[in-house]
C-alpha cells in the first residue's frame, strides 16, 4: 500500500467531501482518505461511497470499515485485510501524522474472474 501522506497538487486524488478523498492511483481501485482524526460521520460517508461501486447497503460496509481499521490499530503493522462480500474485500491502514493524529486510507478491491 502507498503512503498515507497526499499531496495537495495530486492530480489523481479528488476530494468529495469533508475528509474523504478519491484516488484514482490504483487504476480501477477505490481508495479513500481519511481526514486527520476522522471523527464517526467519516466511517458513514465512506459506506456510502463504497455503496455507489458495489450496491451494498452503507450501514453494513460503514460498519465493516470501521471493523478492519480496528483490526489495522490492533496489528504490529497498522495494516488489515477484510472481505466484504461476494467478490470485495477492503483493505485499511492507518498512520499517525505529524501532530500525532490518526489518518486512515481505505482501498477497496474487487476480485475479476
Amino acid at each position: 500500500m502507498s503512503n498515507l501522506k497526499m499531496e495537495e497538487q495530486d492530480p489523481t486524488h479528488f476530494l468529495i467531501g469533508k475528509g474523504v478523498t478519491f484516488s484514482c492511483e490504483t487504476g480501477d481501485n477505490l481508495v479513500i482518505v481519511s481526514e486527520p482524526g476522522p471523527p464517526t460521520e467519516w466511517y458513514q460517508i465512506a459506506g456510502r461511497e463504497v455503496s455507489v461501486l458495489t450496491r451494498i447497503r452503507p450501514s453494513f460496509l460503514s460498519y465493516k470499515i470501521s471493523r478492519c481499521v480496528d483490526e489495522a490499530l490492533g496489528s504490529q503493522n497498522d495494516h488489515a485485510d477484510i472481505q466484504i462480500s461476494g467478490p470485495f474485500s477492503i483493505s485499511c491502514e492507518t498512520h499517525q501524522d505529524d501532530k500525532n493524529e490518526m489518518r486512515v486510507r481505505v482501498e477497496l478491491h474487487a476480485m475479476t474472474r
